[in-house]
């Protein structure tokens, strides 16, 4: 299977870089197993409500990555607002 192309926001990214370093690593794990294809533990699911374009993949028990899909096919990831814990991401 061919890899997935990510595009990561600069936004993300400097919100990444200041994450503590467990919770780097879960993200980076997570975001490498989704670009190989390996989507059976990340749980990944449509989203619904105020998220209803985008799409959602476990980087740990309580730690979501949202993304969306571009017309070109890429996915994007966002910025911290859309990581976090399940709590943090759809508390109103």
């Amino acid at each position: 299977m061919d890899k997935r192309k990510i595009v990561l926001t600069q936004r993300f990214v400097k919100k990444l870089k200041k994450a503590d370093d467990r919770k780097f690593k879960q993200i980076s794990a997570a975001i490498a197993k989704f670009q190989n294809g390996e989507d059976e533990t990340l749980r990944i699911h449509k989203l619904k409500g105020k998220y209803k374009n985008f799409w959602s993949f476990d980087a740990a028990y309580d730690l979501r990555i949202i993304y969306f899909l571009s017309q070109d096919g890429s996915i994007i990831i966002h910025n911290l607002d859309n990581l976090g814990t399940h709590q943090e991401l759809y508390a109103n």
